[in-house]
């Protein structure tokens, strides 16, 4: 503890010390001393290494219902990690809960492009029309989106896009 007081970025007085918050339960106090790492290295630490301590002070922060903290971590992870699944999928779900739909919007877009599984993708991109026609007043984003989506075979963003189309005059 007290080394690192004096030197907060001691590497194994950082791990260790680590390692007994999280055997003993006390999370508070793990992610005290990852908030108190990730300041002092601000400056030019190793990328992966802050990912992965924004990552894990993020779940933290979100297990313990604090969801600005949390997706303050998680925006720092997909900086450091633009296609970070985890990072993205976290704030797919951060940002609607806070009213952050241009936030929700963006996280959506990258997940859509990053992820692997064509069912995440299509779900991604159908929410995004959504996002887009209802919070953001965007027809014309939705409709790119869920012309996206039903290019993947998905029949519900189909019956959205014809119903907005529809209320445009444009079917």
């Amino acid at each position: 503890e007290e080394a690192l007081q004096r030197d907060p970025r001691h590497a194994d007085c950082f791990a260790l010390a680590v390692a007994l918050r999280t055997a003993g339960g006390d999370t508070a106090g793990e992610l005290k001393l990852l908030e108190a790492r990730l300041e002092a290295e601000a400056e030019g630490g190793d990328g992966a290494h802050l990912a992965a301590w924004h990552a894990r002070a993020a779940e933290i922060a979100q297990a313990s219902g604090d969801a600005e903290r949390a997706r303050g971590h998680w925006r720092s992870v997909v900086a450091l990690e633009p296609e970070r699944l985890d990072a993205l999928r976290a704030l797919v779900v951060l940002f609607p809960e806070a009213e952050d739909w241009a936030g929700a919007a963006d996280a959506m877009i990258r997940l859509a492009k990053a992820t692997p599984d064509p069912a995440e993708r299509v779900e991604m991109l159908f929410g995004l029309g959504d996002v887009f026609e209802r919070r953001l007043e965007d027809t014309r984003r939705a409709e790119a989106a869920w012309r996206q989506a039903v290019a993947l075979g998905d029949e519900t963003a189909l019956r959205a896009l014809e119903q907005m189309l529809r209320e445009a005059g444009r079917l």
